[in-house]
């Protein structure tokens, strides 16, 4: 099977054309010979379709790795090259998030005639005002005897999605 490695570029706010996060990354040739090496995105392999072919409809996560593709949500630069012996050269990954949510792609990393590698590019957008969130709409709380000689607690979790402070509080009147 195949490791896989996962390049976390974080939590990031929105920006309306803001930067994108880099991230650098130094190669360097260790070996003998000379590396020739190739960045794979999913759809580097896609060939065309002659236009009376239907290629059905794709799933949902075929639909959510063409839309981040489309919108080159994640970039390398540059995608292959090639290092002698003892070289070495920089390439960045970006991230550059278009809206808030989270985003995920698989590539491949492969140096020619060696085993490839799988790395997984995550990262998420967050809001630039503070979000509350609940985990769910609606929680069922079961039943609770009258008379407990302790109290009954239910975790009911919240989050806040933005990069700014929340306040909140809960309305016990109707309780």
């Amino acid at each position: 099977m195949l490791k896989s490695f996962i390049w976390d570029f974080g939590k990031i706010p929105i920006k309306g054309g803001g930067k994108a996060r880099k991230i650098s990354i130094t190669l360097k040739n260790v070996g003998g010979v000379q590396a020739d090496w190739v960045f794979k995105m999913p759809n580097d392999s896609e060939i065309e379709m002659e236009p009376w072919a239907d290629p059905g409809e794709p799933s949902e996560e075929q639909a959510f790795e063409k839309e981040i593709l489309d919108k080159q949500i994640f970039t390398i630069e540059p995608r292959k090259g090639s290092l002698a012996p003892g070289e070495q050269m920089d390439l960045s990954v970006n991230y550059y998030p278009k809206e808030v949510r989270k985003h995920h792609l698989n590539i491949f990393f492969q140096i020619l005639n060696g085993k490839p590698l799988s790395i997984c590019f995550k990262g998420e957008t967050l809001h630039r005002r503070a979000q509350l969130s609940l985990l769910k709409h609606t929680y069922h709380l079961p039943a609770v005897p009258i008379g407990l000689e302790s109290a009954v607690t239910y975790p009911i979790e919240i989050k806040n999605l933005g990069i700014t402070k929340l306040k909140y509080s809960i309305d016990t009147e109707k309780l």
